[in-house]
C-alpha cells in the first residue's frame, strides 16, 4: 500500500509508524518553507555532486529530476531517512513549476517519473472533487457558512455522504 499524502504529514511519528509496517510505503509532499533541514541537506549534497538529475522530455514537456536516496528527516531526528524527489517541470511555453517530495520507496532513474505521477495525482483528485463540491449543485462553500457550531460540520458530512453516493452510482 502506497500513502499520498500533502506536507502536512512530513513528521517524524508519522513516518516511523508508516516505516514500521514492511507493507507500507508513502511519497509525502515537501516544502522548502517548512522542511528547511531536508531542503539545505539536498543542496549541501547537489553542490558535493551527490544528487543525481535527470532529465526527462514528454510530448507536454520537459521534467529535470533531482533525486537522492537517505536524506535525515530533519535536525531533531537524524536517524529517521526518507528519500527525496527534487522536481522542476517545463512546459512548451518555457513556464517552470516546482515539486518535490519525500519517500520510503528507493529512488533511481527507473522509479523516480512513476514517483512524481503519484504525488501529482493527489492534487488532480483533490482538485476534482473540490472543484465538484464546490461548483456542481453540493454548494459547499455556501453550505459550510450555515449555522452554530456542529451544523455547519454535520453539513459537511451530508454532502460528503451525498457525493459518496453518487460516485459510487
Amino acid at each position: 500500500m502506497v500513502l499520498i499524502m500533502d506536507a502536512l504529514y512530513v513528521c517524524t511519528p508519522l513516518v516511523c509508524h508508516i516505516d514500521e509496517n514492511p507493507n507500507w510505503r508513502y511519497v509525502i509532499n515537501a516544502k522548502e518553507s517548512s522542511h528547511r533541514a531536508l531542503f539545505e541537506q539536498f543542496d549541501r549534497l547537489n553542490e558535493e555532486h551527490k544528487v543525481h538529475w535527470e532529465d526527462i522530455k514528454t510530448t507536454e514537456g520537459t521534467y529535470t529530476f533531482g533525486y537522492v536516496n537517505n536524506l535525515s528527516l530533519n535536525d531533531s531526528n537524524r536517524d529517521v531517512l526518507c528519500n527525496f524527489l527534487y522536481c522542476i517541470w517545463t512546459n512548451k511555453k518555457g513556464e517552470e513549476k516546482i515539486f518535490s517530495w519525500i519517500t520510503n520507496i528507493t529512488l533511481s532513474r527507473k522509479t523516480i517519473m512513476s514517483m512524481m505521477r503519484m504525488g501529482r495525482s493527489r492534487w488532480k483528485i483533490e482538485n476534482e472533487i473540490f472543484n465538484t463540491l464546490k461548483n456542481q449543485d453540493y454548494n459547499f462553500s455556501h453550505n459550510f457558512r450555515h449555522g452554530e457550531e456542529n451544523l455547519c460540520t454535520n453539513f459537511a458530512y451530508l454532502m460528503m455522504l451525498a457525493f459518496t453516493v453518487d460516485q459510487a452510482q
